[in-house]
């Protein structure tokens, strides 16, 4: 069994890598997504599995939604709509206090988004890698070599101390 020294290394460092990633591409707002990562370590028989948890926007926004996709109809006369009243929320938080003028740029966003996809070809301006998309592979590619080092030092650590156990019971009868 892996020590839990290793595999809060491995989670320590993927969550880092996780939200540095989610930062350079320009998607950090109002730090709920970093407050909101879950993990979930399930120790099994012959081994250890870690689950990350993300919020649902930021699975689409690892990924894109394509034109098709988007949630939006202009002129449907919908009098409610979550993802539009989701963009208004972005566009008082990142682009105006006036409700009103938040609407307009939600309408123009989705009005984009409808054409183009999620994220914009343009929104890659607001990115310190040139990527919307992509940030957890990018963000376990960027520690793949850091994970394979400490569990290969979990590994021997463990047979290290099976040897050890086993030399402690075994005795010479003389």
């Amino acid at each position: 069994m892996i020590e839990q020294q290793y595999i809060s290394q491995i989670v320590e460092i993927v969550k880092k890598a996780v939200i540095f990633e989610w930062t350079r591409q320009g998607h950090r707002l109002t730090g709920k997504f970093e407050q909101t990562i879950e993990e979930r370590i399930t120790n099994m028989k012959d081994g250890v599995i870690i689950e990350g948890y993300i919020q649902d926007y930021a699975a689409l926004l690892n990924r894109g939604v394509s034109a098709s996709r988007i949630p939006y109809q202009r002129g449907s006369g919908r009098k409610t709509s979550q993802y539009i009243q989701g963009l208004v929320r972005y566009a008082l938080q990142r682009m105006t206090n006036s409700r009103q003028e938040a609407e307009r740029i939600a309408f123009a966003i989705a009005s984009k988004h409808k054409k183009e996809g999620m994220p914009t070809k343009s929104s890659r301006r607001f990115s310190k890698t040139n990527k919307r998309t992509g940030f957890i592979d990018d963000a376990l590619e960027s520690v793949q070599d850091r994970i394979d080092i400490i569990i290969r030092i979990a590994v021997e650590s463990t047979f290290d101390r099976i040897i050890q156990i086993g030399n402690e019971n075994f005795r010479i009868a003389a």
